[in-house]
């Protein structure tokens, strides 16, 4: 099950509705003002303080970037203000820039703005970079990998030159000429979902954990639980493990220090 389906999300609701007094569902906010939050849907809230805890939009260099390319412009009904990419990460209107992250989204198929995703797809291109993948190649051409490094620059031209008749990348790399000099092609970007993390506030929290092919859900401490375990459990050092514990114990005990120096 996902964290989407109608069951969780009443699982959610359930668990929000102890803390808040009013959940508005089906409306985004339009705009703001120094007292009054509008909604898409028409109304309007009074406010004296506002938590904004939502995404934002893209930054300035992302917008640039789009702006300056016409194929970006062009597919923007996709992008909607990101960075568009095939399935190999790079951007569209380029042959040497890939674009990773919730900067970007890729065409043939939408991935969630997380830090999950990212941190695959960096890795993925990494490995790509690290055992000298060609990746100057015409976007939707996957990165190959030759069996003569010498012969990089000649064959990049003699794709690209082929791919300008019309064939599909397909096609142009199944040419004779073409199949010939190349030891490997590599396969477009797979995310696997590891699982979704949510805090809901109040040491409770929704997790949903991929074991396998299943999914482990949790919701309200023992969703809490998970998602504080997996979170320490991912630290990139016991260094870090330990002054993250640390600093739990001393807020559990003493309150979370929200001074400013």
């Amino acid at each position: 099950k996902s964290l989407t389906e109608r069951e969780t999300s009443l699982i959610t609701d359930g668990l929000i509705d102890k803390e808040v007094t009013t959940v508005i569902l089906k409306a985004g906010v339009k705009e703001i003002t120094n007292e009054t939050i509008f909604l898409s849907n028409g109304e309007t809230l009074p406010y004296g303080f506002c938590v904004w805890a939502a995404g934002n939009g893209p930054l300035p260099f992302v917008q640039d970037f789009v702006s300056e390319i016409p194929q970006q412009n062009e597919i923007q009904s996709i992008g909607r203000g990101r960075i568009v990419t095939d399935s190999w990460c790079k951007a569209y209107g380029s042959n040497n820039i890939y674009s990773i992250g919730d900067c970007a989204t890729m065409k043939e198929n939408s991935l969630p703005a997380t830090a999950q995703v990212a941190s695959q797809q960096g890795a993925y291109l990494g490995r790509l970079f690290s055992k000298k993948y060609q990746m100057k190649l015409p976007v939707s051409f996957p990165p190959i990998k030759l069996i003569n490094d010498d012969e990089d620059t000649r064959l990049i031209s003699e794709i690209t030159r082929i791919g300008s008749l019309g064939l599909s990348p397909s096609e142009v790399l199944s040419d004779q000429s073409v199949v010939s000099q190349i030891s490997d092609i590599a396969k477009p970007f797979q995310f696997l979902n590891l699982g979704v993390l949510a805090y809901v506030g109040a040491s409770k929290a929704l997790a949903q954990i991929a074991v396998d092919d299943k999914f482990v859900l949790g919701s309200g401490t023992i969703g809490y639980l998970l998602w504080r375990g997996i979170y320490w459990f991912k630290q990139v050092s016991w260094r870090n493990r330990i002054l993250v514990g640390i600093d739990w114990i001393r807020s559990r005990l003493f309150g979370r220090d929200i001074g400013a120096f």
